[in-house]
């Protein structure tokens, strides 16, 4: 058994770990590098080995630095299975769909403005929309804590992650070794998901640390600190903007703001998420209940209540909706991408 990593060293993004047994290939991970558009991109235009070696691949949960190179390893090539969890393989679809449509209007923006200005950097699209399809039709979703066999050499396990919808550890097993590979691991007590499982045994045991260093706030607190906000805006007749990940923070939010307005801790102002992609995230946490914790269950789905629906909540589709957000007068939540305010809806909101 040999381990290569080939991404999410010396950094935080682009995970890729190549273990091989014998003369079988099994990916970890096919993650996209994030960061500085041009430093990315270079990294993320080639893959470091041939995907046509590869024989299957195993990911742990959706995210696009785990997963977002996926569809250039079939583009390059790989033919094999990509073994997952059921929610990441629906979260995979929207989520990639949209990286490639992003990928397509800024080649065509800046194909446009190369013609007049030549010092200006077009980067080619990495994958489009057929090579979406074509590795949707790889994905081969697996029920947690259920041994599956993976290239005919290694028996690989799913244990509950905690980190996002669908997220997964891995345990993996070959030629009496035992590898357990974390993914991205959530805290305990986090809201909505379970908590992360323990795996029972590993040799070799594979782990990412972004945040190995630092001590997050308490969730309640969390909360507390987003009533305080609303209520102290709500008072000066202003609007709160939140920029939001379309993937499971944009659900923590609103998980949030339905419990805040539940034990009326805040005026109940309309919420607007102005985001397609964070629409289809939130529909597909509603079709994946087993996933959510004790807590979210007792509040909300026992009292029949979705926790990611609730009165003078609207979700804005279109670009005409989104325009006319800009122009509402009255105390509001506006809810939008991208979450690091590089792009996306987020920026006219601010500017307005």
């Amino acid at each position: 058994m040999h381990i290569t990593f080939y991404g999410a060293v010396g950094g935080v993004t682009g995970s890729k770990h190549l273990i091989t047994i014998g003369d079988k290939n099994i990916l970890l991970e096919c993650g996209m590098h994030q960061g500085h558009w041009k430093e990315a991109y270079e990294k993320n235009k080639a893959l470091p080995f041939d995907a046509r070696t590869i024989d299957a691949v195993v990911l742990s949960h959706a995210h696009i630095d785990h997963s977002g190179l996926l569809p250039v390893l079939v583009k390059n090539g790989f033919t094999g299975p990509i073994y997952t969890r059921h929610a990441t393989a629906k979260l995979l679809a929207p989520l990639w769909y949209d990286a490639a449509s992003i990928q397509k209007e800024d080649y065509e923006h800046y194909s446009a403005l190369a013609q007049t200005d030549p010092t200006i950097d077009v980067a080619t699209p990495l994958f489009d929309e057929d090579d979406v399809r074509a590795t949707l039709r790889l994905l081969v979703p697996q029920h947690r804590e259920t041994p599956f066999r993976v290239a005919g050499v290694a028996d690989v396990t799913f244990y509950n992650a905690g980190h996002i919808l669908g997220s997964a550890q891995v345990h993996l097993k070959a030629n009496d070794r035992e590898i357990a590979f974390t993914g991205d691991l959530g805290s305990r007590h986090r809201k909505i998901l379970n908590d992360p499982q323990h795996i029972p045994h590993a040799d070799i045991f594979i782990t990412e640390a972004t945040y190995g260093g630092r001590l997050h706030k308490r969730q309640a607190q969390t909360r507390d600190d987003l009533a305080t906000i609303i209520t102290d805006t709500y008072s000066r007749k202003g609007r709160v903007i939140i920029p939001s990940f379309a993937l499971e923070r944009t659900q923590e939010l609103l998980y949030d703001l339905h419990k805040l307005y539940n034990e009326k801790k805040v005026p109940r102002l309309p919420v607007f998420v102005d985001s397609p992609l964070a629409t289809d995230f939130t529909k597909i946490f509603t079709q994946h209940l087993d996933d959510f914790d004790e807590e979210t269950h007792d509040f909300f789905i026992a009292k029949g209540q979705n926790p990611f629906s609730f009165k003078r909540l609207i979700h804005t589709t279109s670009t005409r909706e989104s325009k006319k957000l800009n122009h509402y007068s009255k105390p509001c939540i506006v809810i939008a991408g991208s979450g690091m305010c590089e792009a996306g809806r987020i920026k006219h909101h601010l500017r307005h």
